[in-house]
């Protein structure tokens, strides 16, 4: 993603936990960073934003893969940071993140990582694969899992995730707060078409002219 030399990135698979679990050297001595010539050069071609992530929805030049829980992706619970709808990408699929970790926090094994993404993927050899998932942290983990089954894979993420994705562009702002923060879901003719809610059920569905101001297409 930042374009350093692979040879000098590494990850401490287990994390510091398993390591200190191991008895481990550890130490509380600050490292010394001595200044260098070294250079690194941003791949930005590996990081999605908000206007591709929504131009995809048509396009299906990529697969998007989240890394939350199936709950979550599926809008069957509340999302953990405050004021975020629940539900998921439009046409995204759900890998949960710690379906690749063992207990001890470590990958499962090539064997196993290909079963659980080819329960998305009908070749897990396939390129053109954008990881999600709440603020685009976790989706790191599933991207690190795929790249470990296919090494022609160059890890690309969605960083802004569900938190930037499911933000209310200005329109539907102004309907929701019309309709007492009812979910909008579609527009019809010179009406706005939507579900009422309770929790993350739908209640009933409602009809309604617009707003002062607001056209309708």
């Amino acid at each position: 993603l930042f374009g350093h030399n692979p040879k000098f990135v590494h990850v401490l698979n287990g994390g510091l936990k398993k390591w200190i679990n191991e008895n481990k050297e550890v130490t509380n001595d600050v490292t010394t960073i001595k200044k260098s010539n070294y250079k690194s050069f941003e791949k930005k071609e590996l990081v999605k934003n908000k206007e591709l992530i929504d131009q995809n929805i048509n396009e299906k030049n990529f697969k998007v893969i989240d890394a939350r829980s199936n709950e979550r992706f599926e809008g069957k619970v509340p999302e953990p940071r405050k004021g975020l709808r629940s539900g998921s990408i439009k046409n995204s699929f759900c890998i949960p993140f710690n379906l690749c970790l063992k207990e001890d926090k470590t990958f499962k094994n090539k064997k196993e990582l290909e079963l659980i993404f080819e329960t998305c993927l009908k070749n897990v050899n396939e390129k053109n694969i954008v990881f999600s998932c709440g603020s685009g942290v976790t989706a790191c983990v599933l991207a690190l899992a795929y790249s470990l089954i296919n090494d022609k894979y160059h890890p690309c993420i969605y960083d802004g995730s569900w938190a930037e994705s499911n933000n209310l562009n200005k329109d539907e702002e102004i309907y929701k707060n019309y309709f007492n923060n009812t979910d909008i879901f579609f527009n019809h003719s010179d009406r706005i078409i939507g579900r009422t809610m309770v929790g993350n059920h739908f209640k009933k569905k409602f009809s309604k002219r617009p707003p002062p101001g607001i056209i309708v297409t």
